[in-house]
């Protein structure tokens, strides 16, 4: 998970460095793909952990995409 949220950290930096908006919106699609994969990730992760502490577990509905 630490990987994602690098990855998300320097597509954000890359952001900054560009003015092409073409660029930019390409950026942002990568970004969205890695933040639907880390809740992917802490959604399968989640059930694990509950269980290990005696905890109920909720499932999230998936994020609609807005673009």
């Amino acid at each position: 998970m630490h990987a994602i949220t690098t990855q998300i950290d320097e597509l954000v930096h890359r952001i900054t460095q560009t003015d092409v908006s073409a660029v930019v919106a390409a950026y942002e699609r990568r970004i969205r793909g890695l933040e639907e994969e880390k809740l992917l990730i802490e959604d399968r992760l989640r059930p694990q952990k509950a269980e290990n502490r005696g905890v109920s577990t909720r499932h999230l509905e998936p994020l609609s995409n807005s673009s």
